[in-house]
């Protein structure tokens, strides 16, 4: 179910720091990066401890730093990382919205080009 259209209500509806991300996958139509986090906070109502997915429409760019990660997974042995994040940047240009994503393996981890941004819930039927 999409909760929100409007890339602004990131870092103001919506506080995805100290959020787990879970999962990363490109959609079907191999445009639309999906960002799986784990939502930390109380507000909005009802999603505090459940996945939300952020969707970046018609990615332009996309860029990955995974090299601390992996390297802390050789170092201490770690199976299955959990990148938290730190800040999401947000910038809007004429036709585009900037984005970069820092965690506590890179600052930014995820940065890209997208169209629009889409915040949505986890329907219960796929399930």
């Amino acid at each position: 179910m999409i909760l929100s259209r409007d890339f602004n209500d990131i870092n103001s509806i919506y506080d995805f720091s100290e959020g787990i991300i879970c999962d990363i996958c490109w959609d079907d139509n191999l445009t639309d990066l999906l960002v799986t986090v784990y939502y930390y906070f109380d507000e909005p109502r009802d999603l505090k401890d459940k996945d939300v997915i952020i969707r970046f429409k018609k990615c332009s760019t996309v860029n990955f730093d995974y090299g601390n990660m992996l390297a802390s997974m050789k170092e201490y042995n770690i199976i299955a990382p959990h990148p938290t994040i730190e800040h999401f940047l947000l910038k809007k240009n004429s036709s585009s919205v900037i984005v970069e994503i820092a965690t506590n393996y890179a600052s930014p981890m995820i940065s890209l080009i997208c169209d629009e941004i889409w915040v949505e819930s986890i329907d219960e039927m796929k399930a």
